[in-house]
Formats: C-alpha cells, structure tokens, sequence
C-alpha cells in the first residue's frame, strides 16, 4: 500500500458506491484519505436504464471497515512541478535564540552585517558576554592562594 500514496485509485464500498481520488494516507485498520475524490453511484429507476451519478467530494476519510477494494488507476502526476528538498546531514542548519552564524568567507570573531563589514564581537576584558540561550566554552579558574608571610604578628 505504501507504494500507492499519491497514486489516483478507486475504492469500491460496500454499498456498491465508487470513489476515486488520490491516496494521501491509510492506517493498520484500512481507513484510507483521498483528496480531490469524486463518488459515483449508480441509479436504477423503475423502466429505466442504469445511470451514473458523480458527486464531487474533496477530502475526506474512509472507514476500513466499508472498503470492498481498492484499485490503482494512474501514477502520481508529474513531482517536478513540486520543489522537494531531501532531508541530509549535509544541509540541516541549527539556528537558536541569540546564536551568531558566521558567513563564509568572514574572519572568526567577528559578525557580518548587511553592508558586508566585519564588525569583531564584543567582550569584557578577555571574558565574552554572555547572552542568554548561548553557550559559552568554560573558562579555567585561577585560584590564587592566600599570600604567607613568615612574620609573626604582633600580639
């Protein structure tokens, strides 16, 4: 079934109705959803012929358990019209709140703004500034210890 989505196929129900449109989803119970469907019933009426009846539907969910069978009518229309980008390591950007991308070509350490002019990031002394939701590489702490004297103090 995986291999019909977005194929046009006919469901026939129980109740003898058609409906034709495309594939978008079924589940393990069979329930199927198809967009753009059309139903067609047949009607007989008393000295007349069979006709045909087409009610156009839209979108809409079928329940499983009134599916007869389903029949595959035409292959997906034509994918080029649609612009679909495959998912890759290669091209997945992570943007957070206050993160600083740097743009090819620029000098690390610095932000390129629109008039493309380097501009070096702010710090505090030697510390950056930190801002929040950015993570900061830890910074090695000098303890200092506490200066010794050998006098002895006075009493």
């Amino acid at each position: 079934m995986q291999k019909y989505i977005n194929y046009r196929v006919r469901v026939t129900v129980q109740d003898d109705r058609m409906l034709v449109g495309n594939l978008m989803a079924f589940d393990k119970h069979m329930n199927v959803v198809l967009s753009d469907c059309q139903e067609y019933r047949s009607i007989k009426k008393k000295g007349e012929d069979l006709k045909e009846v087409k009610r156009s539907l839209g979108f809409i969910v079928l329940r499983g358990e009134n599916i007869v069978t389903i029949t595959a009518e035409a292959p997906p229309k034509s994918q080029s019209k649609r612009v679909t980008e495959t998912p890759s390591v290669g091209n997945v950007q992570v943007i957070g709140r206050g993160a600083v991308i740097p743009a090819v070509g620029t000098i690390p350490g610095t932000i390129m703004t629109p008039g493309h002019i380097n501009i070096p990031i702010p710090t505090l002394g030697s510390l950056p500034i930190i801002t929040p939701g950015v993570g900061v590489a830890p910074i090695s702490q000098h303890v200092q210890q506490p200066m010794s004297t050998n006098k002895k103090l006075p009493q």
